[in-house]
């Protein structure tokens, strides 16, 4: 069975895309904090949730974030949501959801990261790798998910 689930996991490892990123992309926090999508990152494999406003990104995008976030952290990957900049009061409501299990929102209010991702959508789903490297970037939630609890259940290549 750890066979074919290796096997499986090279097969959908193998046909993602393998695009450089820019981790020193700045956003910043709601406090005003600025750090890089590196930091924002940690490290880790990270499912993004880029969109223009935080209104965009439909409450059952969030549920779904919320029911996969144990399994994302036992796969040791991480969500990440980031938003250009919110310029409405509902656009800042919803960026300050405060939903219990969905992070929030991050600022990218040059649009760096936007640039950095390729995100060319209201709300675009994306996966970086351990790496930095982008893996997937696409419109639906599910596919990103499955990529990135694929990834980091995947360990990292041995050094050496």
């Amino acid at each position: 069975m750890a066979e074919a689930r290796a096997a499986w996991q090279q097969h959908v490892v193998s046909s993602l895309l393998d695009e450089w990123v820019d981790g020193s992309s700045t956003l910043e926090t709601a406090s005003g904090e600025a750090r890089t999508l590196r930091e924002a990152t940690g490290g880790d494999v990270t499912l993004i949730i880029q969109t223009l406003r935080p209104s965009y990104v439909p409450a059952e995008t969030r549920d779904l974030l919320r029911a996969n976030g144990p399994a994302l952290a036992a796969a040791g990957a991480r969500a990440l949501l980031v938003t250009v900049n919110p310029d409405s009061r509902r656009d800042q409501a919803a960026a300050e959801d405060g939903t219990p299990g969905v992070p929030p929102f991050l600022y990218d209010r040059r649009s760096e990261v936007w640039e950095a991702l390729g995100a060319w959508r209201e709300v675009q789903f994306l996966v970086v790798d351990r790496g930095g490297t982008l893996r997937y970037r696409g419109e639906a939630l599910a596919p990103a998910l499955r990529i990135a609890l694929t990834l980091g259940d995947h360990p990292p290549p041995s050094a050496g």
